[in-house]
């Protein structure tokens, strides 16, 4: 059962409660994506306190705007975006994190140009001193002086950023898994199953901070997702692709929402499927309808663990358990109030009822 794709990184957006965020995909989108977890944009309230002039104001305004609605179209027209963010001159430092998270995602791991990514990083930080607030800024950046192949430049960046971290093992785990992240979205697989699970390793040890639990949060559900719709995978990914929604999952939980909660236990459930294991996927999948329940309504998450306990079912050799999934699903499906999804939830329960 595919399922539409990436958390943006802009995970998780709750901003309406009762609407259905897709999954937590951050990767190619395959629908309408918002994780794909979609990519989401995250949206940057900048605090005007510190801005002294009506012009600076307004300049900080359109900035802000930019980086809002370009998350919109990143992915499409990333040109387009490219071009407007190396338009931008100068940048207050409320917005020098979002400016760059932006410019890097897009020009560099969609666009697949590390040297302009990386040069527009290095121009719009110029004059700028690194403190708690900026330093997300040379963070993101060093991921595109590493895949610019400027050791010295990332090296330079990173120590920058560790000098004014307050908790500089967590911000240095943090930038791994920018780059991870970065690995991933460029199809290098491989260096990327390399380093995140050192990472976690390391992670392990080390205080958890709410910085490092979202990066540990996004990078193990974007590599989880990766993992799980590859066409085949050795013993060693499948390992990697559960312990990723394993960690994803537990660092949620210390940062996230509910619908965080209930969407990387969706991803945990479809992992389990892939690799076999229905009943831990059946077993998920009613930890993700519990949490729901406990909350608030989300029709189309509902019926998708219901058709994926359908699944299990069927595996399970128990077809009384999968036709009242099924039905389940179906009165879930029904409440779903947006056009796309009603498309989405359609399709997902036609492939299941398709003999095998």
């Amino acid at each position: 059962m595919p399922h539409s794709h990436k958390v943006q990184r802009r995970l998780g957006d709750t901003r309406e409660p009762r609407a259905e965020d897709r999954d937590h995909r951050g990767r190619k989108p395959g629908g309408a994506n918002t994780a794909s977890v979609t990519r989401r944009a995250i949206r940057i309230a900048a605090p005007e306190a510190v801005v002294t002039t009506s012009t600076e104001k307004v300049v900080m305004r359109t900035l802000e705007g930019l980086l809002n609605d370009g998350w919109s179209y990143h992915d499409r027209d990333g040109e387009r975006l490219a071009g407007e963010l190396e338009a931008v001159s100068e940048a207050p430092p409320e917005l020098l994190a979002a400016f760059v998270h932006l410019a890097v995602h897009t020009i560099g791991e969609h666009m697949g140009d590390w040297p302009r990514a990386y040069a527009l990083g290095q121009r719009i930080l110029r004059g700028h001193t690194a403190s708690g607030q900026t330093a997300p800024a040379w963070e993101r950046l060093c991921v595109a002086a590493v895949l610019s192949a400027d050791g010295v430049g990332a090296a330079e960046l990173e120590l920058t950023a560790l000098d004014v971290a307050e908790a500089p093992v967590a911000s240095l785990l943090a930038m791994r898994l920018h780059l991870v992240d970065a690995l991933a979205s460029a199809d290098r697989i491989a260096e990327a199953c390399r380093i995140f699970p050192l990472v976690l390793d390391v992670a392990s040890c080390a205080v958890p901070t709410p910085i490092l639990d979202r990066a540990v949060a996004i990078t193990g559900n974007n590599l989880a997702w990766l993992l799980h719709d590859l066409p085949t995978r050795s013993s060693y990914e499948d390992a990697l692709m559960s312990r990723a929604a394993d960690a994803s999952l537990a660092a949620w939980r210390r940062c996230g929402s509910w619908i965080n909660e209930e969407l990387a236990l969706y991803l945990g459930a479809r992992v389990a499927h892939a690799r076999g294991d229905a009943a831990s996927a059946l077993d998920l999948a009613g930890a993700g309808l519990q949490v729901i329940a406990a909350n608030d309504r989300r029709p189309f998450d509902s019926a998708r663990f219901h058709l994926l306990r359908a699944a299990a079912l069927t595996v399970l050799n128990d077809p009384a358990g999968r036709a009242q999934a099924l039905a389940e699903a179906d009165a879930a499906g029904e409440q779903i109030a947006f056009g796309d999804l009603k498309q989405q939830y359609a399709a997902e329960r036609a492939r299941l009822s398709r003999p095998t």
